[in-house]
């Protein structure tokens, strides 16, 4: 009798570390399966198109530029700003012109990885004069890859810091300039 109790027991044991273990190799089954998906997600991400928006301020230019920075062409990329800014005021004069008015906001067809589409936007004096009442961009890039997967990059970009840095070259350029005269007129007397 004790026998079979004692079998009965070992049994029993044997059963719940049998279902314990089955739960524990589902477990990591299902684990697996996860992580082969994100991987196989991460490896889709990795070669996608990655179009971003920038806008390139120098001392005396604005460009606007629609760069590919993934690892396939980006199909159908269009811009769309939300704010009117006022651009090529310093060739047109009179006329107002806004980004709609622009090539960077028609339909591209296509961009290839690393490769960008660039405009010249103004001269920064004219831009950031005509512009003054803005400080912030905001807007949207859609986009697709080969297969027609649709994709976004949002805009929300702070004009406010080159705004001053234009102000700053400009000081600069201006105390430089004096400078360089008066090393002029020093070599003259000589």
């Amino acid at each position: 009798m004790w026998i079979i109790l004692v079998k009965l027991i070992i049994t029993a044991l044997v059963t719940i570390a049998t279902v314990i273990l089955l739960v524990f190799n589902l477990k990591a089954n299902r684990l697996t399966r996860l992580s082969i998906q994100q991987m196989e997600n991460a490896r889709k991400e990795e070669f996608r198109p990655y179009v971003l928006f920038d806008m390139e301020f120098d001392a005396t230019h604005v460009f606007m530029t629609l760069r590919n920075v993934g690892k396939s062409p980006a199909f159908q990329v269009q811009l769309q700003l939300d704010q009117d800014l006022k651009v090529w005021n310093s060739l047109v004069g009179e006329e107002i012109y806004t980004p709609k008015d622009m090539a960077i906001t028609d339909e591209i067809e296509m961009i290839t990885p690393g490769n960008e589409f660039r405009e010249w936007v103004d001269f920064s004096d004219f831009f950031f004069r005509n512009n003054e009442n803005i400080s912030n961009l905001s807007g949207k890039v859609t986009y697709q890859d080969a297969a027609g997967n649709p994709y976004q990059f949002l805009i929300h970009l702070d004009i406010e810091p080159f705004r001053h840095r234009y102000i700053y070259i400009r000081k600069d350029m201006k105390s430089l300039v004096q400078t360089l005269e008066r090393i002029r007129d020093h070599i003259k007397k000589l």
